[in-house]
């Protein structure tokens, strides 16, 4: 019997110098083409006769009176003459303080009390004949002392916040002697304008012309 054939086999023996062949893969590979993508079209329907709104603004203009009150204050010196029916002519003359820089801190005043003065204290306009400040008929009337306070001939307590007769408060106080007019008007205000003085005035409070 003779031994199977084997297949036959080839071998190559490499060397340390040896080289192997080198394999290089060349090539184009080129796409052309046109991808166009086309959006649906929305055309909006035109307004029809009718459809159109008309929008309209009113603007209302609101206009705002701002009334002022003028509050006229007398000098230190004021002198009112007052005329009545006929050729009667009558002048009253009242004398305020002309300086304030002593005034009372006890309630003390004129010149037995170091000259301090009562207009604008707390304790009243008027300095009495006895020198004390207050805003009684007893301060501001029969012996007042005018150089260091107001004083009222008609005996009232004088003003001090220019409001007199029956807006006053305390009620009665006149006009007479303050350092915002003689006259009391209609409405309760003291003044040294025809506004007080004139038509309305209110002689019982204070002079009127």
């Amino acid at each position: 019997m003779s031994p199977p054939s084997l297949p036959m086999r080839r071998r190559q023996l490499i060397s340390d110098t040896a080289s192997f062949p080198s394999r290089t893969q060349t090539g184009t590979r080129t796409e052309t083409g046109t991808r166009t993508e086309t959006a649906a079209l929305y055309t909006p329907e035109p307004w029809g006769p009718g459809l159109t709104e008309t929008f309209m603004t009113t603007m209302e203009e609101i206009s705002k009176l701002t009334y002022t009150t003028e509050i006229v204050l007398a000098s230190n010196e004021v002198t009112t003459t007052g005329t009545t029916t006929g050729t009667t002519t009558s002048t009253t003359t009242s004398t305020v303080p002309t300086s304030t820089s002593n005034p009372s801190t006890d309630g003390l005043c004129g010149a037995a009390n170091g000259g301090t003065v009562c207009f604008g204290t707390a304790f009243g306009d008027c300095c009495s004949e006895y020198g004390y400040c207050g805003d009684t008929s007893g301060h501001c009337g029969a012996g007042c002392q005018t150089d260091f306070g107001t004083c009222s001939p008609s005996g009232l307590p004088v003003s001090t916040d220019g409001l007199c007769s029956q807006a006053s408060d305390p009620s009665g106080m006149t006009c007479e002697g303050s350092a915002f007019g003689d006259c009391c008007s209609e409405y309760g205000y003291c003044g040294a304008t025809n506004a007080y003085c004139g038509t309305g005035c209110q002689a019982a409070f204070g002079t009127c012309t």
